[in-house]
């Protein structure tokens, strides 16, 4: 029988000592995007969860009078877009955060984890080593800094010590005449992951670069080209990593999309990031059925606006919970993995994924599903026009799709059709073809609209 423990501490002492007293069987909890993906496929294997998200240190973002920035390892990518001036500051940041995933993975995931997940393919790790990011981790030892570029140790490895949590980057200010960008190249246009991104920040004055910064993904130096070009590159950014010579390696994809990320990279703009873990059901079932534990949680919740109680294993998912004891079976089990949708709620009113939730985490929390969208016999406007206009067929993927529409025009009751597109990209319809659904979402935006005047 295998145990494991899930704790929420509200201090960072508290998870510290917990999470240092536990060795390598504890894992910490920001968003989870990686972590439940990695527990079902069993490649990771915890005695205890530490979930920070409760630590207000580790979920804050503050501005410095200088002009910097404070970012909390655990913020949601979807709260840091949110904020009023940090996209205006670092906007190439923002747009490498804002491609870890889907909408619903949004909600959840955090350039904290993205590093410590150490996948050399990691969307913020590039763009921020690119601004010059120093990251503030605290262990048993006590408080240290760092350079983003020190932490990664290799594919799946840190050099973080034993014990030590990553608590905040710290952005610092920028001087007039400065910008950044992220870009990366992937084989689809949406929702995949990248073989080659880049990050990169520039200062410039009186027209002449003065300042400037690299940072490469999913990538290594080429040590067949050389030196080539390498002293230009040095005297254009003597602090970058990477940035010496004038070509480099791509470590991922197939041999078609390295030689073309090697010649040329001019990723999609509105492209999004999917977990990499995968695993079929029968894993899943079998990984399950290890994952016992003496002891259940007990968690109060709002559902629906109604008040919610249940019993959970430390390891279950909020799926898990709804399907299982709380009998609300709209939601549907897809991939497990944050790729399809099928599984889409709203927790406290922000779009995420049920499977990568643990159903421990919902403890005084709002969620809401689909079983909420209608009006007693009353059906919601968009569950209406989706039978009007025939936008569903098998119903695996619909309440996932309703869930994730009615976020959307909640969150923009005017969408073009791009901003639809866009919004439901993790969302997966194997059936029906995504221009019913997309023309069901606008009409019902325009009539809502009508109907408000």
């Amino acid at each position: 029988m295998t145990d494991i423990r899930y704790l929420a501490p509200r201090t960072l002492d508290e998870a510290i000592s917990a999470f240092a007293a536990a060795g390598t069987a504890a894992r910490i909890l920001a968003g989870g995007t990686d972590l439940l993906v990695q527990m079902r496929a069993g490649s990771v294997r915890p005695g205890l969860i530490v979930d920070i998200k409760k630590i207000a240190e580790m979920t804050t973002i503050e501005e410095a009078a200088d002009g910097g920035f404070r970012v909390g390892a655990a913020v949601p990518g979807a709260v840091l877009a949110e904020h009023g001036r940090f996209g205006k500051v670092w906007p190439g940041v923002l747009e490498a955060v804002n491609l870890i995933g889907s909408t619903q993975v949004q909600g959840r995931a955090s350039a904290g984890g993205n590093l410590c997940n150490g996948s050399p393919a990691g969307d913020s790790v590039p763009a921020m080593i690119a601004a010059g990011a120093i990251v503030t981790l605290q262990g048993p030892n006590g408080r240290r800094e760092m350079p983003v570029e020190n932490v990664p140790a290799g594919p799946g490895r840190t050099h973080l010590l034993p014990g030590e949590i990553l608590v905040s980057f710290t952005l610092p200010p920028r001087p007039p005449g400065s910008g950044d960008a992220y870009l990366r190249m992937i084989p689809r246009t949406e929702m995949d992951i990248a073989v080659v991104g880049c990050g990169v920040s520039l200062t410039l004055k009186d027209g002449v670069c003065t300042a400037a910064r690299v940072g490469l993904g999913a990538g290594g130096p080429d040590r067949a080209a050389g030196r080539a070009g390498g002293e230009s590159a040095d005297r254009l950014a003597p602090r970058g990593r990477g940035a010496r010579g004038g070509r480099c390696r791509v470590q991922r994809g197939l041999p078609s999309d390295r030689r073309q990320a090697r010649h040329h990279c001019l990723p999609h703009q509105g492209c999004r990031r999917a977990p990499e873990a995968r695993g079929c059901h029968r894993r899943q079932a079998r990984r399950r059925r290890e994952l016992k534990t003496m002891t259940k949680l007990h968690v109060s919740t709002l559902i629906n606006g109604e008040p919610a109680e249940f019993l959970c294993e430390p390891y279950e998912t909020m799926l898990d919970a709804l399907r299982g004891p709380l009998g609300l079976t709209g939601s549907k089990e897809g991939c497990s993995s944050g790729d399809c949708g099928a599984c889409s709620i709203t927790l406290d009113d922000r779009l995420v994924c049920s499977c990568l939730m643990l159903a421990a985490e919902a403890e005084g929390h709002d969620l809401r599903t689909i079983e909420g969208m209608a009006d007693g016999e009353k059906l919601h406007p968009l569950q209406q026009k989706f039978l009007e206009m025939a936008a569903l067929q098998c119903g695996i993927c619909t309440s996932g799709m309703l869930v994730a529409s009615e976020a959307l025009l909640q969150h923009n009751p005017r969408p073009s059709e791009e901003e639809v597109r866009f919004w439901l990209a993790g969302n997966l319809c194997r059936c029906t073809g995504y221009d019913k659904i997309v023309r069901a979402v606008l009409e019902t935006a325009a009539e809502m609209r009508e109907a408000a005047q």
